[in-house]
Formats: C-alpha cells, structure tokens, sequence
C-alpha cells in the first residue's frame, strides 16, 4: 500500500483529530491495476485511515485533515490526469502508483 499523507499535515494534531481517507483501489469487477476505483471515507482518524486501507488492500492512501480540506471541498476536486511521482499536488487527488497520474472523479463514499 502507498501511503500519500503529507507529512507536515499530521505533524502537530492529536490522536482524535478526524479528517477524510481517500482509497484508490482495484475495480473488483476487472482485476487489472489500470481500473481503479476511489473511494472516501469521512470524519475518521489518520490510524483508522491507515487501518482501512491494509483492510481493503488499497493501492494507495491518502488522509486529509479537516484543517486541510473539507469533505465535500476533496470531493469536488479536479485531477485533470496531471502527472505525479510521489503524490499530487491537490489533496483530493491520489498518484496511480502504476500510470504515474493524478485521479480524482469519481469519487465513491464508503
């Protein structure tokens, strides 16, 4: 699992803070890394999001702050496809760990 939580986001904030996870997983209908499916969990701790993500096998992870973006501000972001190493530069986007780009829409809630 590859996990894209900004270092500097955790930094500081106690163990109750809550913020949204965001999972990009393998489409369960095709078993190819290239369909994947993003998912958002809200109002949970960066240790839950961690937690769910080992849970549901997710390709890779992202916990936002709520002191960073909002709910439903990550669920409205726009990706564009951009290219990325690590992560992306948006926090509700996620770096396919394959394809090396940025996904954002469509978000599933879980």
């Amino acid at each position: 699992m590859w996990e894209q939580t900004k270092s500097d986001w955790i930094l500081g904030l106690s163990a109750d803070s809550k913020g949204t996870g965001l999972f990009l997983i393998i489409s369960p209908t095709l078993d190819d890394v290239w369909n994947v499916r993003k998912f958002a969990k809200k109002d949970i701790g960066y240790q839950q999001c961690v937690n769910l993500g080992f849970q549901i096998q997710a390709l890779t992870i992202k916990w936002v702050p709520h002191t960073v973006k909002t709910y439903n501000e990550l669920l409205k972001t726009k990706c564009d496809n951009e290219n990325c190493k690590r992560s992306c530069v948006e926090p509700g986007c996620l770096c396919h760990p394959v394809l090396k780009k940025c996904v954002g829409e469509p978000v599933e809630e879980f």
